[in-house]
């Protein structure tokens, strides 16, 4: 019905995007009058303060309403991710969900807690992930064919999961909402829910500002 009224009122040529992370953008141009002008436009929290933006072609969307995003983006101080093909999850979230579901079979194998596994993340991944991502990490230390060989014999032990982690699923049953209500892997007081949503807000904004030092961006045409 939104998405109803918006092709009411705004012009046939006016590109339409859509924050989702999780609708296929295929299939919400399936009812639209002109679906080649719709397309995914995928920001992150904090919106405002990081570079972040996906934009993710639907089926039928067309260059020119692409490109228009693409400008769109630039403008407001985005290093945008094009999307090629609409699958689920686009690129970050996908990458997120096989990390989160291997975190948890660690938890849920007695491999270590939560806390342990959140301090290697942090002091490993978050060394890095700023700079560089997956790809480049590995050209930066020791290239594809010692990675090649590095892989193959953890791989067949990763989870192959295809269904929510029990862990996780007892939670979500559990109404956890994370800092939102003060339970989830943790649990909160008011004000240390309060603290940590803070910290992640001073965090962002400390790396925005060394992204810029490091990779300033090029003003917008």
């Amino acid at each position: 019905f939104v998405f109803d009224e918006i092709e009411r009122v705004v012009g046939a040529d006016v590109p339409v995007a859509s924050n989702t992370s999780a609708i296929p953008i295929s299939l919400m141009q399936r009812s639209r009058k002109r679906p080649e002008r719709f397309l995914g436009m995928h920001w992150a929290e904090p919106a405002h303060a990081t570079r972040f933006l996906e934009l993710i072609r639907g089926d039928q969307t067309d260059d020119a309403a692409f490109e228009r995003a693409i400008a769109l983006a630039v403008r407001c101080g985005k290093e945008p991710s094009f999307v090629n093909r609409d699958v689920p999850g686009f690129i970050a979230n996908r990458l997120g969900y096989a990390l989160y579901r291997e975190a948890l079979h660690l938890v849920e194998s007695g491999v270590a807690d939560a806390e342990t596994i959140d301090r290697s993340f942090r002091n490993s991944v978050g060394l890095w992930a700023t700079l560089c991502g997956p790809l480049r990490w590995i050209d930066l230390t020791g290239g594809p064919e010692i990675y090649a060989k590095a892989m193959a014999p953890v791989l067949p032990t990763l989870s192959r999961e295809e269904t929510v982690p029990a862990s996780l699923a007892a939670l979500a049953r559990n109404e956890a909402q994370g800092v939102v209500n003060g339970r989830g892997f943790y649990e909160y007081t008011p004000e240390e829910a309060a603290g940590w949503e803070d910290l992640f807000r001073r965090h962002a904004w400390a790396v925005q500002r060394l992204v810029d030092e490091e990779r300033p961006l090029e003003a917008p045409p």
